[in-house]
């Protein structure tokens, strides 16, 4: 009896000795940010959990938490409370010894306290367009305008680009095509800078007004969480910037050359695809200003788009001789699921309304490849016009509009049979494009002859083209 009795205190022994060998703790803290300055303290009554498991406490007075006896591996650790947005957090425990975590968690009125309400005001009611027009390329002042061909190709300095016969005075050839047409057109600028915003006014042209810049800008989005803009610029940042005031809030600085920016469905993270000897796509807190992941990938990246439910980003990326798209889950640490090939230099992403279907611009091949989300594959690839850059989608109109830079034309996909039903004529070298609010008007950008047109979705038809801005190419294009 004695002998059984040692033998199973012995069993219990290995057993304990075991498992705490194969088990750790994972203690933290939340904290929020608080007052004028944003100062992080300390949140007590927030819920803690390890996602998938039945490990859940409250934080303490001090904002503490802490889990004992967890199994080693991986975990998704949630911290939540009402009136805050969630926030998530990996973590791998791999050793026994205590794993430390700090959460971060925002008020969900937390944006718009920094965006006093008479500010708003200045920011006209309804849709605004969004233009970056940056500087033309000039060997003079160091000023060098980003392309969509790969990297590989695009090593020339300037002084090759002179020797070469570039003329930065005019450097389509022929005519100037930056005449001002009408001088007094509500829509050109009085002795802007060639780096500007353009914030246009559809509903009142008299409205529009020009933020000046510094530096050049390329590609922008806007956040309707945050009522800001963000742009991306020729000095390897994202400026923050607030439309309705006028100012620059805050700048991300990346090492690498910016190619794409998406947002999440929510507003909440915003989505950089950077170009650089270490490519990669970083995922920005527009709620903090702050990179919250980075994700290194295969090759450099041109285009970014993110799924309706936030779980998955989309990432196009290639050469001029091939191209793939990545599956990525942005929060996980396995970040690239799947991919797929497309064609070469996939530079433009975008979704179809119910998330279904995924195109890609592939601008050296002169094609567009749907891919159904489901199962990531390729099930079609269209022919279109010549070196495809961006797309578009409406969901009222039901059709993709595609900017062909090489052929100076738009190409419309209809999204119920994925097939090309039209092409519009538009200004030289289209690149940036984006639908209006209500899915009735396309916004072009026309790169190589600094206009803007506008394209009714209902007839197809080009209905506007806005006034060239002196020595200025639009990039970028947005809407509120």
């Amino acid at each position: 009896m004695k002998k059984a009795i040692v033998f199973c205190l012995i069993i219990f022994l290995f057993l304990n000795l075991t498992f705490a060998q194969n088990s750790g703790m994972i203690s933290g803290v939340v904290l929020t940010p608080t007052g004028k300055e944003g100062i992080l303290k300390p949140l007590e009554g927030v819920d803690v959990a390890l996602s998938g498991t039945n490990f859940k406490t409250k934080t303490n007075s001090s904002g503490g938490f802490i889990f004992s006896a967890v199994p080693m591996g991986n975990y998704k650790i949630t911290a939540s409370k009402e009136g805050y947005f969630v926030e998530e957090k990996q973590a791998a425990l791999n050793s026994p010894t205590a794993l430390r975590i700090s959460l971060i968690i925002v008020p969900d009125t937390y944006s718009q306290k920094q965006v006093k309400s008479k500010d708003m005001k200045t920011l006209p009611e309804g849709e605004i367009v969004f233009i970056a027009f940056a500087a033309l390329p000039n060997p003079k002042t160091h000023s060098v305008a980003p392309s969509l061909i790969d990297i590989e190709s695009n090593n020339l300095s300037i002084l090759d680009a002179v020797s070469r016969g570039y003329d930065p005075t005019n450097p389509y050839g022929g005519a100037n095509p930056l005449i001002i047409r009408n001088p007094h057109d509500p829509m050109t600028p009085t002795g802007n800078s060639p780096n500007t915003l353009f914030l246009f006014n559809p509903a009142d042209p008299q409205r529009s007004r020009f933020l000046n810049l510094n530096t050049q800008p390329y590609w922008i989005i806007y956040n309707q969480a945050t009522k800001r803009l963000y742009l991306a610029d020729q000095n390897e940042r994202m400026l923050v910037i607030d439309p309705a005031n006028n100012s620059i809030d805050g700048a991300i600085t990346f090492r690498g050359i910016i190619t794409d920016l998406a947002l999440s469905f929510n507003g909440e993270y915003i989505y950089a695809a950077i170009m650089h000897s270490f490519p990669k796509v970083a995922v920005i807190s527009a709620f903090k200003n702050k990179i919250i992941n980075v994700i290194n990938l295969p090759q450099n990246p041109w285009g970014v788009a993110a799924s309706k439910d936030g779980n998955f980003i989309y990432v196009s990326a290639g050469n001029s001789q091939k191209g793939e798209v990545y599956l990525i889950n942005p929060k996980e640490e396995k970040n690239i699921l799947k991919k797929v090939s497309v064609g070469a230099n996939p530079s433009g992403l975008n979704l179809s309304p119910d998330g279904k279907f995924l195109y890609a611009a592939n601008y050296n091949s002169g094609t567009v490849s749907v891919i159904e989300t489901s199962s990531f594959n390729v099930i079609d690839t269209l022919r279109v016009g010549i070196q495809p850059a961006r797309i578009a989608v409406s969901a009222s109109a039901k059709k993709a509009y595609v900017s062909c830079n090489g052929s100076n034309d738009i190409s419309v996909i209809d999204l119920n049979s994925n097939q090309v039903i039209n092409t519009i004529k538009v200004g030289t070298g289209p690149t940036g494009i984006a639908v209006s609010s209500d899915g009735q008007k396309v916004y072009v950008a026309n790169n190589k002859d600094g206009t803007v047109s506008i394209i009714d979705t209902r007839a197809d038809l080009v209905i506007q083209t806005t006034t060239p801005i002196p020595e200025s190419q639009p990039w970028g294009i947005a809407v509120k």
